[in-house]
């Protein structure tokens, strides 16, 4: 038997290991979750990674880069899975947040809450002191443009 994950059982990590985590902890936030600046930063962050991944090892560039929790994760990706189809996901991802980073804050808060946390869009319009039309206008003229983007990119 052939141990390949000594990382998960050993103590020590190198002290630069440590900070990066701190720092990345406390500047940035969930890149999958939200459009606001810190989950921007933190999908910049990983696009960036990604891309110096690629050039390390003369890949075909970053959207051919996976990144997984762990070992057995990948591992499971790559014997049962289809990694195109883990790959086509991660893009998507990436499509999406752009097109939320392209968005007004307002803008980008009425479609996340309505779309990510599936608030109500009497809530949403309280929040915004808006009209419910209003907010139902808003939703409508920037679900177009998601649609025109994911259209424009080949995903629809």
């Amino acid at each position: 038997m052939i141990y390949l994950d000594s990382a998960a059982t050993s103590f020590y990590r190198p002290p630069c290991v440590a900070e990066a985590v701190a720092e990345a902890i406390s500047s940035m936030g969930n890149c999958s979750r939200g459009a606001y600046k810190e989950a921007l930063t933190g999908a910049r962050t990983i696009f960036e990674t990604r891309s110096l991944l690629a050039e390390m090892f003369h890949g075909d560039g970053p959207e051919q880069v996976a990144f997984t929790a762990n070992s057995t994760e990948s591992l499971n990706i790559a014997i049962m899975h289809n990694l195109d189809e883990h790959m086509e996901a991660e893009k998507l991802i990436e499509i999406i947040n752009r097109f939320l980073g392209g968005l007004s804050d307002r803008d980008r808060d009425i479609f996340v809450q309505r779309y990510w946390v599936m608030e109500s869009i009497k809530n949403i319009a309280t929040r915004h002191k808006m009209s419910e039309g209003a907010i139902k206008q808003n939703l409508l003229r920037n679900k177009r443009k998601l649609k025109k983007i994911l259209e424009k990119e080949g995903r629809l």
